[in-house]
């Protein structure tokens, strides 16, 4: 998307009181959410289990009274639910994490052939925008899954 720009999705050391930080920008869109940190060493229950050592970041972006979004990240699994704060029903958004799944080595060398197929796509549709990125690490014959 033009003149859209990556941002953070949470601080290397996230602490409560820090900065807010900008998750990115999409011009086009009106997309321009800044996040901070909520809470942090919550134990939070998912459907896919309970998770210790969580944190929380709150989001809102600017035209979207009342209503902020949750993003509960665990440590070594990542987001296990969002959900929102606020009285706006209409800009809001709940998910959990149901189910964790481990692939085989095979199976995550497929997933990987299939997103260096969608990343070539990218490259060959976005000439103004996705092909002026780095390429992944994957696409220079490197492997995403650990050794």
């Amino acid at each position: 998307m033009k003149g859209a720009r990556a941002g953070i999705t949470m601080p290397t050391v996230p602490q409560l009181g820090g900065k807010e930080f900008a998750e990115g920008l999409g011009p086009a869109v009106g997309w321009k959410d800044r996040g901070t940190v909520y809470q942090v060493d919550q134990k939070v229950s998912v459907p896919a289990g309970a998770f210790e050592n969580v944190l929380v970041i709150k989001e809102a972006a600017a035209g979207e009274k009342d209503a902020e979004q949750l993003k509960y990240y665990a440590p070594g699994t990542g987001n296990i639910r969002t959900g929102w704060l606020g009285s706006n029903s209409s800009v809001t958004e709940s998910l959990e994490l149901i189910r964790i799944e481990h692939l085989s080595g095979d199976e995550l060398h497929e997933v990987n052939r299939k997103a260096l197929r969608l990343e070539a796509s990218a490259y060959k549709r976005s000439k103004d925008v996705y092909a002026k990125t780095a390429r992944s690490n994957v696409a220079h014959g490197h492997s995403v899954a650990s050794e």
